[in-house]
């Protein structure tokens, strides 16, 4: 069975940044977080709050971009899904037409 290791993240912040964080609370001297950090979520909410895509009103071309995204995505999650149904309905019907042949073949001989 495959075990995943938790996944490593990379942050490098500036040096101001880093004095910045480790005043707050967040980074250790080493530049280690202390816990009270989740940056998967930080970064997250950094890049929300600096970028601010919630209207229009704030950045519509790159609004524009998300939602475009947003739907591909969902459009290939679709077509991945169809195709895994149809390799499965032609599995089951290949399996079918082998039943049936074998019943006739059975039928036959006996």
């Amino acid at each position: 069975m495959d075990r995943r290791g938790r996944a490593k993240f990379t942050f490098t912040p500036t040096d101001k940044n880093r004095l910045i964080l480790q005043n707050m609370g967040y980074l250790n001297k080493r530049g280690r977080t202390t816990g009270r950090l989740n940056l998967n979520d930080f970064l997250n909410q950094a890049v929300a709050d600096k970028v601010g895509i919630d209207n229009s009103t704030q950045n519509g071309e790159l609004l524009e971009k998300v939602i475009v995204s947003e739907i591909q995505l969902i459009q290939a999650r679709r077509d991945q899904e169809c195709q895994k149904a149809e390799t499965k309905l032609k599995e089951l019907a290949r399996r079918l037409t082998d039943l049936r042949n074998q019943t006739k073949v059975q039928d036959y001989e006996g």
